[in-house]
């Protein structure tokens, strides 16, 4: 008993170590991203054109689901829309998405996402891309969500988890 209180404080302590090392790489990526590339302005020209209606019409040429040009526009909306605006909506989305990982760890087997951590929290795609101003985030956000309302419904089932799941999904 006392090895497996050991072994669970080493996983926790492991987690929470990772942890800490992946929101200082997303905060460093957010401190030294720069400006915007291609991509990432094109994505925030879509998302702030005159109208709403504008968007839909430039809509067909873009590659993500619409709900990433429609809340990137809220968040220019709030927030105005200047690089360094636009690098923390990055970094609330990296940081989500290490959200996402503890959540779907904590409501499928109560333990922290060690697992998940090490293969993700200090992957290098994940902070270029995941922080990005461009879809990739958002929706790994979502997906990691879905995943993990599918599988809690598994382990306890109740309607609202498969709803959830239909809807991140």
């Amino acid at each position: 008993d006392r090895v497996s209180a050991m072994a669970k404080k080493l996983e926790w302590t492991a987690a929470c170590a990772l942890t800490v090392l992946a929101l200082v790489l997303h905060v460093s990526r957010f401190q030294h991203a720069g400006a915007l590339w291609r991509d990432e302005a094109a994505a925030v020209g879509l998302a702030t054109q005159p109208s709403l209606g504008e968007v839909f019409q430039t809509f067909p040429h873009e590659a993500f689901p619409m709900v990433f040009p429609l809340t990137l526009r809220v968040w220019t909306g709030v927030t105005g829309g200047s690089d360094t605006a636009l690098r923390a909506f990055g970094l609330l989305v990296g940081l989500g998405l290490l959200g996402a990982l503890w959540w779907n760890a904590w409501s499928v087997s109560r333990h922290p996402p060690l697992v998940s951590l090490a293969l993700l929290a200090a992957s290098p795609s994940l902070f270029q891309h995941g922080d990005a101003i461009r879809g990739y985030g958002l929706g790994t956000v979502f997906l990691l969500l879905a995943f993990g309302f599918l599988a809690a419904s598994f382990v306890r089932p109740r309607r609202g988890g498969r709803i959830a799941a239909l809807i991140t999904g």
